[in-house]
């Protein structure tokens, strides 16, 4: 017999110092949404690659395959050094994003060596839609400028060959990765999935809002045990919905809704556990601050 249902929950509340703005400094670590898919694109650098490289219609030259092999060593040795990422203003540092090959502002910056850091420029990442500030990449372009750089960081020099290794991992990453985006009054939350084509991976799963990030696959896998006590082989996701805003006296709240589909294994026998997933991104009217509660049972 199955166990009867467990409900674990979290409250993550957040106080954003800026509730309307995204506050990225002139030289830091930045604070917005798209700084804060810079910063998971890097720290995950190495797994996308990685992803990249087991599929065969990622990438099929073998000396692209080697390079790409190259880069993906080079980020998993680099990625819990998020210090490297530094995100910065060409407009208060002239001349930081030219290089003396390419005449134009670049992006992005680095150095050939493997602990350059990375600067990225704060002018290009987002743009004005009717009067509204909003992202000006997706995620599968900040992959693709993260492995040109890191292309870089391992000694490879040319710009149009890593433009070319980034346009493959981008491929895949869009093929890969689903991205939703929700308003909740003047502040967009972002929520992230990206799956892996084979069911024993933990696909990833992340809400980002201002310069906050949530990972739920790795709240799952540290609060969710199997039906035997053992830890989850692999996490996917089914029946993703957003339902309607509720507006209260004191929050208005955004209920996303999700399956995840554990892969349970007890070395012999490998079965399937459901979850009924549920995240409320919270806007608290008398604070104005910004978090997400977070819950699952069995079903």
């Amino acid at each position: 017999m199955r166990s009867l249902k467990r409900v674990f929950s979290v409250l993550v509340f957040v106080v954003l110092t800026n509730a309307y703005g995204r506050g990225g400094d002139i030289i830091g670590n930045g604070g917005g949404l798209v700084e804060s898919n810079f910063v998971h694109a890097y720290s995950q650098l190495s797994k996308i690659i990685k992803g990249c490289i087991k599929q065969s219609f990622c990438v099929e030259d073998p000396q692209e395959r080697k390079d790409l092999i190259k880069i993906k060593n080079g980020a998993l040795a680099n990625a819990q050094n998020i210090k490297r990422l530094i995100f910065a203003s060409e407009k208060s540092h002239p001349g930081l994003f030219y290089t003396h090959d390419v005449d134009k502002v670049r992006l992005a910056v680095t150095g050939l060596k493997a602990d350059s850091p990375i600067y990225v420029n704060l002018d290009l990442l987002y743009k004005d839609e009717n009067g509204r500030e909003v992202p000006a990449m997706e995620y599968g372009e900040i992959v693709a400028i993260l492995v040109h750089e890191a292309g870089h960081n391992v000694g490879l020099k040319n710009h149009t060959y890593l433009d070319y290794l980034g346009s493959l991992v981008r491929r895949f990453i869009e093929t890969s990765v689903k991205t939703d985006r929700i308003q909740l009054n003047k502040v967009e939350f972002s929520l992230s999935f990206f799956k892996y084509f084979s069911q024993d991976k933990i696909a990833d799963f992340w809400i980002s809002w201002n310069e906050q990030e949530e990972n739920i696959s790795e709240y799952l896998y540290s609060k969710y045990s199997c039906e035997d006590g053992t830890k989850p082989t692999g996490i996917q996701y089914e029946n993703y919905h957003q339902e309607r805003l509720i507006q209260l006296e004191d929050v208005d709240v955004i209920p996303v809704n999700v399956w995840a589909k554990m892969i349970c294994s007890d070395g012999v026998l490998t079965f399937t556990e459901y979850l009924d997933v549920k995240a409320n991104l919270v806007y608290e009217k008398s604070t104005q601050d910004y978090s997400i509660s977070l819950y699952f049972e069995r079903f």
